[in-house]
């Protein structure tokens, strides 16, 4: 109930993510303020003989928030909860008194489910709205899918190309550990493209909180001859309207590393959000 007020909220913040770590042996606190003034999970590894705290791409941000007053009430928390130790969390604005971050904002692309389709569709990038329309003018067929042959060749096939290319992605492991948190369609969302009876392409919209991640997107070479990937995202969206989330976060964007990809996703009519960073505190009893 804390957590939707917040808006946007990232895949590292939410329960599912935090079972995982969990279920890694990681000690995982979910921690509230004074008031409510913060929100935030916070999972802990040991360093030697000292904890280290991560609060990965969180406090959430709250309207009206303080940033000074939400970086202490952030550091009695996780003090409260984990004792003497070092934090690390990325905060939404830089905290004051001015520090410099010890790993740069993470970048990201977010596009609003609140608008209309009609709304959504005109947000589209020219050419990625034309691309759209010749994949749905092709004998394609969307499957939802959670369970069977479909899911677990979008598995494999991430699996691989992840090996083949090596970008870098959560591990498949710990995404499935997620899914096992994730029962049924309340919390994710799996399509496959058919064409031919055979699966071409495939994508997972990981559901927490009203908010939504592009956790899995892969296409074969059919499926990229096809444009199956932009009608599956196209219908993705429009899937998670009608379940009521609000945001979905399409992951990391980097111009310099991957440009293809970057514009891909600016295409859909997202707002580009680049948080301000990850900040170092010693946690002091």
């Amino acid at each position: 109930m804390l957590v939707r007020p917040c808006g946007r909220v990232p895949l590292p913040q939410s329960f599912a993510y935090g079972e995982a770590l969990a279920g890694l042996g990681r000690r995982v606190a979910r921690l509230v303020g004074l008031d409510g003034a913060v929100v935030a999970q916070a999972a802990s590894r040991r360093i030697g003989a000292v904890p280290l705290v991560l609060v990965s791409r969180g406090p959430l941000s709250i309207p009206g928030q303080d940033a000074a007053a939400a970086a202490w009430d952030l550091a009695r928390a996780v003090r409260e909860q984990f004792g003497r130790g070092l934090l690390l969390w990325s905060p939404p604005r830089p905290p004051r008194p001015c520090r410099l971050p010890v790993v740069t904002g993470h970048a990201t692309c977010w596009v609003d489910l609140a608008r209309p389709p009609a709304v959504l569709r005109a947000a589209l990038d020219g050419k990625w709205r034309n691309q759209l329309l010749r994949a749905e003018a092709q004998r394609l067929v969307v499957r939802e899918r959670h369970h069977g042959p479909e899911p677990a060749w979008l598995a494999a096939r991430h699996r691989q190309h992840r090996r083949e290319v090596g970008f870098r992605a959560l591990p498949l492991s710990f995404l499935e550990r997620i899914a096992a948190h994730s029962p049924g369609c309340r919390d994710r969302l799996v399509l496959v493209a058919v064409a031919g009876g055979q699966p071409v392409a495939g994508i997972w919209l990981q559901i927490h909180h009203g908010s939504a991640t592009y956790l899995i997107g892969y296409a074969d070479r059919q499926g990229r001859r096809l444009d199956a990937m932009r009608l599956l995202l196209w219908r993705g969206m429009l899937a998670l309207q009608e379940r009521g989330v609000g945001w979905l976060d399409l992951g990391g964007i980097a111009t310099d590393r991957a440009p293809g990809l970057t514009r891909f996703k600016l295409g859909m009519g997202g707002s580009v959000s680049v948080e301000a960073g990850t900040y170092f505190r010693p946690l002091l009893r």
